[in-house]
């Protein structure tokens, strides 16, 4: 019974959506999330942005200046391997 149990753990990792607030917003709402993550003792955050289809061209210019805004911080991210739309970003351990 607590190998099954244990097994269908999973840990609730903090999400947010982004994906339609403009540029700025989306940044500073992720930034505000970072900072809520980071002093709740969080160590991922996933900001759903989409990929880009509702997007002039169908390029994800959303996603692609959240990555440049977490560059300038110095935050690691990467694509969901899962859900090209998500982020997840990685977030420093004091």
């Amino acid at each position: 019974m607590h190998v099954c149990l244990a097994h269908n753990l999973q840990i609730e990792e903090r999400t947010i959506d982004v994906h339609r607030l403009k540029t700025r917003e989306a940044i500073r709402k992720a930034e505000i999330a970072i900072r809520d993550a980071l002093a709740a003792g969080d160590t991922r955050l996933r900001v759903i942005c989409g990929s880009g289809n509702h997007s002039l061209g169908k390029i994800p210019s959303l996603k692609l200046a959240l990555v440049a805004a977490m560059e300038q911080h110095r935050i690691e991210t990467e694509v969901d391997p899962y859900n090209p739309g998500v982020l997840n970003i990685k977030l420093p351990i004091s």
